[in-house]
C-alpha cells in the first residue's frame, strides 16, 4: 500500500480536515487561491481528506479515507458549513489490503446541501491528455521544496492526465519548462478529492484522489506520480448505489422546529403543553443537536428547566456532553455539566480527552475532568485515537495537568493509531519534566511506535540532547 493516509495529519495536528495543494515554486499562490476558490462549491472535506458533491445528499471521496472510521466521522464542510453523515458505502470490490484499486465510496448526507454545485459523474473513456483541476485545502507547498505549512487554505491547481488504466487515471507534476499554467498536485491529506474535467462549461469529476508514488524523490516534489481512481470505469455502482439506497429520515416535532428556527416564543407554549418530548430520546437528540449545532444556548437553558432525561440523548454515538466539547461549546457544556443529577452516567464516552483538547489553556480543567470522572466517565477513553494523557503532552505546560492524570489513573503507556506513547511525544518536543515523570510512573522506553522508533531514537531525529542523556542514564539504554 503506498496511501498517503490521512490519520498521521489528523494526529499530528488535531485536523478536521486537512487537504493539500502542492503548487509550482514560480507562479504567485494567489493565482492558484482564485482557482480553488471557483470550485469551493463544488468540493467538501471530512476529517483528514476532501470530497465531491455530486448531488444534494450525495458526496463522492476514496475509500480508504473511510473505511473502519464510521464511528468518528459524523459530519463534514461545505463552505464552512457543516452537515450530517447518514451512511457511507465503499466499492464492494475495495481491499484494504489492496488499497490501490477500487478506491471509492459513497456518502450519504442526513441534511441536504442545496447552495452547492453538484458535479456531474464522468462518462467518458477519453480521459488521456485532458486537463484537469485538483482543488484541496492545509497543507501548502511547492515543487522545489515540497510540504511547507499547514494553513488550510483553499488551492485549486491543474494537470493533464498522463496515464490511464482500467481503474486508474495517473499525473506527473512536471518541472516549469513542461508545466501547465497552475501545475500542481494533491499531496499528504488530500486523498477524496476531485480532478474536475470541464466541458462546455459543465464541472464533471473524472478521478478521486487515491495515492502518489514517489520514485525515490521527496513527498510533493517535481516529477512524482500521483493516481487517482477513475470514475467513469465505476458509473454504474455510483448510480445504482444512489438509485437503491433509502433517503435519510430525520424525526419531526415542534420542539425540534422551534429550536431549529431559534425561536423562543415558539418553543415555550409547545414545551409547557406536551411534556412526552422529555422523555423521548429521537426528539431530544435532533433536538439538542439543533441546540449545539446552531448555538442555541439559551433555548437549551428552558429547555433544561423541564428536566429532559438527557441520558437519551446520542448525537452519532455521543453524548450530548461529548458532543458539546466536540463542537467546541465550551459554555454549553458547562450549563449541561451543572444539570449534572445522581443517576447521571459518562462512562463508555471520550468525554475526558475531549476537554483535554478542546480546552487549552482553560484553568478550571481539572475541576471538570474531577466532575465527570465522579459520573463515570473514563480517564483512558480516546478521542481520535488519543487519550487526555497523550493530548495534555502537548499543552504548554503541560507537567501539573499529566500528573494530575496519571495520579487518577491515566496509562502512561497508551499508544495512539501511530504507535507514539506519551513518552515518545515527550522526546520529540524536548520535554525532559513530562519524560521524568512518565518514567517515574512506569512508561516503558524500549517501547517502539509503528515506524520502529523508541523514544531515544525519536530525541536523536530531532537533536534533543537533553532528552538523549536523560534517557540513557535513567533508562540505561
Amino acid at each position: 500500500m503506498r496511501k498517503i493516509l490521512p490519520i498521521l495529519w489528523i494526529v499530528l495536528f488535531l485536523a478536521e480536515s486537512a487537504a493539500a495543494i502542492i503548487i509550482r515554486h514560480d507562479v504567485e499562490d494567489s493565482q492558484y487561491r482564485k482557482l480553488g476558490e471557483t470550485y469551493s462549491s463544488s468540493t467538501a472535506y471530512l476529517r483528514g481528506c476532501a470530497a465531491t458533491l455530486i448531488a444534494p445528499t450525495w458526496l463522492l471521496t476514496a475509500a480508504h479515507c473511510v473505511d473502519g472510521r464510521g464511528g468518528e466521522l459524523f459530519d463534514v464542510r461545505h463552505l464552512e458549513e457543516r452537515y450530517r453523515i447518514a451512511d457511507i458505502s465503499l466499492h464492494p470490490n475495495y481491499d484494504d489490503n489492496n488499497d490501490e484499486v477500487f478506491d471509492l465510496a459513497l456518502i450519504q448526507l442526513k441534511d441536504a446541501i442545496h447552495d452547492g454545485h453538484p458535479a456531474e459523474l464522468y462518462r467518458g473513456t477519453d480521459e488521456l491528455d485532458k486537463d484537469v483541476v485538483f482543488v484541496g485545502r492545509g497543507v501548502f507547498g511547492n515543487g522545489r521544496e515540497g510540504l511547507l505549512a499547514r494553513d488550510r487554505v483553499e488551492r485549486g491547481a491543474t494537470n493533464t492526465v498522463l496515464t490511464v488504466s482500467p481503474q486508474l487515471i495517473g499525473f506527473r507534476f512536471n518541472k516549469p519548462e513542461k508545466a501547465t499554467e497552475l501545475e500542481g498536485i494533491s499531496a499528504r491529506g488530500d486523498s477524496g478529492g476531485p480532478a474536475f474535467i470541464i466541458v462546455d462549461s459543465k464541472r464533471y469529476v473524472a478521478g478521486v484522489s487515491s495515492w502518489q508514488e514517489g520514485n525515490g524523490l521527496r513527498e510533493g516534489t517535481y516529477d512524482v506520480f500521483e493516481y487517482y481512481t477513475r470514475v467513469s470505469s465505476h458509473i454504474d455502482w455510483l448510480e445504482k448505489t444512489m438509485r437503491e439506497t433509502q433517503p435519510a429520515t430525520l424525526p419531526s416535532h415542534p420542539i425540534i422546529d422551534a429550536m431549529s428556527s431559534g425561536s423562543l416564543a415558539q418553543l415555550e407554549p409547545i414545551a409547557r403543553a406536551d411534556k412526552g418530548w422529555a422523555t423521548d430520546g429521537a426528539v431530544l437528540s435532533e433536538a439538542f443537536y439543533q441546540a449545539v449545532a446552531n448555538d442555541r444556548l439559551d433555548l437549551a437553558r428552558h429547555l433544561l428547566t423541564y428536566s429532559p432525561s438527557l441520558e437519551l440523548v446520542r448525537i452519532h454515538r455521543m453524548s450530548i456532553f461529548d458532543y458539546a466539547l466536540d463542537r467546541g461549546r465550551v459554555e454549553f457544556f458547562d450549563t449541561l455539566l451543572g444539570k449534572l443529577t445522581e443517576g447521571t452516567d459518562l462512562s463508555g464516552g471520550a468525554t475526558v480527552p475531549l476537554l483535554v483538547s478542546r480546552l487549552e489553556d482553560d484553568q478550571e480543567i481539572m475541576t471538570r475532568i474531577e466532575l465527570v470522572l465522579a459520573k463515570g466517565a473514563d480517564i483512558n477513553a480516546a478521542a481520535s485515537g488519543e487519550t487526555a494523557l497523550l493530548s495534555a503532552g502537548w499543552r504548554e505546560p503541560s507537567l501539573p495537568l499529566m500528573k494530575f492524570l496519571i495520579e487518577r489513573g491515566a496509562d502512561v503507556n497508551f499508544a495512539n493509531r501511530n504507535g507514539d506513547t506519551a513518552l515518545i511525544d515527550a522526546a520529540e518536543m524536548g520535554k525532559v519534566d513530562v519524560l521524568n515523570l512518565l518514567l517515574v510512573h512506569g512508561a516503558k522506553p524500549r517501547h517502539q511506535n509503528k515506524r520502529g522508533e523508541t523514544a531515544l531514537d525519536v530525541a536523536k531525529k530531532h537533536g534533543q540532547e537533553a532528552i538523549v542523556e536523560t534517557l540513557r542514564a535513567r533508562g540505561g539504554l
